[in-house]
């Protein structure tokens, strides 16, 4: 699996078989934070805040000098009114 594929599926409303990419892309490469912000856009995809929202403070965790993953960890956090 990849990147490119869990984009296509995500994009296609197909969000457990693009959980399914994207988490194979993070078993194959543990430092991926493409992977962890798919995992954390699908999940959103999918309502799932709180899965989301972890996905995205370990995307942070990780790569804390990213701009990306924190304006959407941001973002997410607004939209459920947690300020």
């Amino acid at each position: 699996m990849s990147l490119e594929i869990g984009a296509q599926l995500l994009g296609a409303g197909r969000f457990h078989e693009a959980l399914a990419a994207y988490s194979a892309v993070l078993r194959k490469a543990p430092e991926s934070i493409d992977a962890r912000v798919g995992l954390a856009r699908t999940c959103a995809a999918m309502n799932d805040a709180p899965g989301a929202t972890a996905w995205l403070s370990d995307a942070c965790r990780v790569a804390p000098q990213l701009a990306e993953p924190w304006q959407l960890l941001a973002e997410i956090l607004l939209a459920q009114k947690l300020y």
